[in-house]
């Protein structure tokens, strides 16, 4: 025998048919949606005085951030609304800037552009804007586009021929029998030697270019192009560290004045360079 089981079913109470009629209505914005535009559009322009959207034209315009990062630099919340009551003043945001880093603040961005098309070097845009390599390189792409121009960052060019200082090294390089790659490339600096089959860069340096600091003791008075050229070579050996590499720094002045001490050092140098990448003494 099959057991009955009565269900009592609970009849709710639910709203009247004329209430879900009007929650219908305006869940699908039938119902006061121009009225409440309208009105949401007036309170807004009567919050936004002249300074402010003065302000708002003026941020916008530079094209160096997102809308958020622009309004947070003037101190507006950057809601929709407000979006709604800039764009019938005839202001927008770039287009582009839609999607652009929002952790970029306003003054950041202003900078980065600038360093940009200036053509500095991403390490010292990094050191300059604390920004990750990845976070210039996306804002890049959208500047280029949106402000018409092409980053054509600093190199060194290969030069054709080695100067008289760097011949000297090459000699003794030569003489030894070790092999070498001259004006060699990584990533987007080239370094005056590098010693194969093993992580040791020579760089060869004249006193006055490179302001060698056993000369130019007072760092203050080097001129522009040298605290350029200082600043290049930090950059140099900080990003052949990084990829695995020590530089060794000869001078013009050691190479004239004692070129034994020199020849000692780099004696010293490749071998400890060849052993550590598992290959005998050569010397």
């Amino acid at each position: 025998m099959h057991e009955v089981f009565e269900t009592k079913i609970h009849k709710r109470r639910g709203h009247s048919e004329e209430t879900r009629k009007k929650i219908a209505s305006s869940n699908t914005g039938k119902i006061f949606s121009d009225v409440r535009r309208k009105a949401i559009s007036d309170a807004n322009k009567k919050k936004l005085d002249h300074a402010v959207i003065e302000n708002a034209r003026e941020v916008l315009n530079e094209k160096c951030c997102s809308f958020d990062a622009a309004m947070a630099h003037i101190g507006v919340k950057p809601t929709r609304a407000l979006r709604s009551a800039l764009a019938a003043e005839g202001i927008y945001c770039c287009p582009e800037l839609k999607f652009f880093n929002r952790s970029i603040d306003y003054d950041t961005g202003k900078r980065l552009l600038a360093y940009l098309k200036l053509n500095l070097h991403w390490m010292e845009i990094h050191e300059r804007t604390g920004l990750s390599n990845k976070e210039i390189t996306g804002a890049r792409i959208k500047f280029e586009t949106i402000h018409n121009f092409v980053y054509r960052p600093e190199r060194r060019s290969c030069r054709s021929s080695p100067t008289k200082i760097e011949l000297i090294i090459k000699n003794f390089l030569d003489a030894r029998g070790i092999e070498f790659s001259q004006e060699h490339p990584i990533g987007n600096f080239y370094f005056d030697f590098w010693i194969k089959n093993t992580s040791l860069l020579i760089e060869v340096n004249g006193d006055y270019w490179h302001a060698n600091p056993a000369v130019y003791t007072d760092r203050s008075m080097l001129n522009e192009t040298q605290r350029k050229m200082v600043r290049r070579d930090n950059y140099k050996r900080r990003f052949a560290k990084e990829h695995g590499f020590f530089v060794l720094y000869v001078w013009e002045t050691d190479i004239k004045k004692t070129p034994e001490e020199v020849s000692t050092l780099l004696e010293r140098h490749i071998t400890y360079a060849f052993r550590k990448a598992d290959y005998s003494e050569i010397f």
